[in-house]
């Protein structure tokens, strides 16, 4: 276990284990799902994350192309489309804070949560939710 400053967070972490089980993970759910939206998120997954997200990603031993749970939210006022998506690592954080902003179309927050999970044991598991705001990138106009 290491030990991980990330903003208002203290993040305990079993990196090797959280590999682990993404390694045995074919791919993420947006990929199993072949309706417009979900195709727009997997077009956006290489520019969607900012850097300090991926850097953070890579400490958590989490794969950020595997995400075991998203939601497509809704076309925003400022035509980007809202999304949420849910990954896991083995470990624990501290602080009371949700959810914090990290710029402009992207969000992130800890919490308990071990429902929807690729991980067979839930005991010490953390959930991380973001929520992203991405364009509409697909041929097909929008249409749900």
């Amino acid at each position: 276990m290491k030990t991980i400053q990330f903003r208002e967070w203290e993040l305990v972490v079993d990196s090797d284990a959280t590999k682990s089980v993404y390694n045995k993970v074919a791919a993420g759910k947006a990929d199993n799902d072949l309706s417009d939206a979900f195709i727009n998120f997997v077009n956006c997954r290489k520019t969607m994350l900012p850097d300090e997200i991926k850097t953070l990603f890579d400490a958590l031993g989490i794969d950020a192309n595997k995400e075991c749970e998203n939601t497509y939210l809704g076309k925003q006022n400022n035509d980007l489309h809202l999304y949420s998506a849910w990954f896991h690592f083995k470990g624990n954080f501290t602080s009371s804070i949700r959810k914090t902003q990290i710029n402009d179309t992207f969000s992130i927050g800890f919490s308990k949560n071990t429902g929807s999970t690729f991980f067979k044991n839930t005991k010490d598991l953390v959930l991380v939710e973001f929520f992203v705001e991405i364009p509409w990138t697909i041929e097909k106009s929008f249409d749900l």
